[in-house]
């Protein structure tokens, strides 16, 4: 009995000290879906598209919403 006491508050433990160090390894990403995209300020130069802006126009037609 006092053995899976002791193993059940293991898992938990380990959790929380995990959970609470600080590594110098970069974090593991399962899915780095926009940890990576490139990202561009509104007045720079974007090569992506054609007519090299990084803001893009409105579409023609919308309404703002708020």
């Amino acid at each position: 009995m006092i053995t899976l006491t002791i193993v059940a508050l293991f898992v938990p433990a380990f959790i929380i000290i995990k959970r609470n160090s600080v590594s110098e390894k970069p974090p593991f990403h399962i899915v780095p879906d926009m940890d990576y995209q490139p990202f561009f300020k509104a007045q720079n130069v974007n090569p992506i598209f054609e007519d090299q802006r990084a803001a893009r126009p409105q579409v023609e037609g919308t309404v703002a919403a708020w």
